[in-house]
């Protein structure tokens, strides 16, 4: 399975690619993303950028289907109850906390508003909070871990 790691490295490097080009093909005008906005010198470069960020998108399902075969088949003496213990334990707590977090502390920093907090902590369970967007990748993690077992 040593060939696992490399798929690890790749989707890395592809997880690098994508957020390195996010400042390229939405630079058009002012947007809402953080940092200093990059202007691409002409409309070609943003093709070749449009098409590596595009290439670049299949890492996190790289990582899905790398986490899906490690996980399957659980082992002989685990029973469901203990696959479903150990996967939750590790990552339910910490889930909660940062989307408790990503929901109220922009309203004590101001960037959002309390019906907008309130909003945010009704949703946890069907959705991530609105400044939470790169949690995204939890509620397919979580589905997998459902359906492993």
């Amino acid at each position: 399975m040593f060939f696992l790691d490399y798929v690890r490295v790749f989707a890395c490097f592809l997880v690098i690619v994508v957020h390195a080009s996010e400042n390229f093909y939405g630079a058009a005008g002012s947007t809402d993303m953080a940092g200093p906005q990059s202007y691409l010198a002409n409309e070609a470069d943003r093709l070749w950028v449009s098409v590596y960020d595009g290439f670049s998108r299949m890492a996190v399902p790289l990582f899905m289907i790398v986490s899906a075969f490690l996980l399957v088949p659980m082992k002989e003496e685990q029973t469901t109850w203990q696959f479903y213990r150990r996967r939750f334990i590790r990552i339910l707590p910490p889930f909660f906390i940062f989307m408790i977090l990503y929901s109220t502390l922009p309203l004590l920093w101001g960037q959002i508003d309390g019906e907008n907090s309130l909003t945010d902590l009704s949703r946890i369970l069907l959705n991530f909070p609105s400044q939470a967007g790169h949690f995204w990748f939890m509620y397919p993690l979580i589905s997998l871990y459902l359906l492993s077992p």
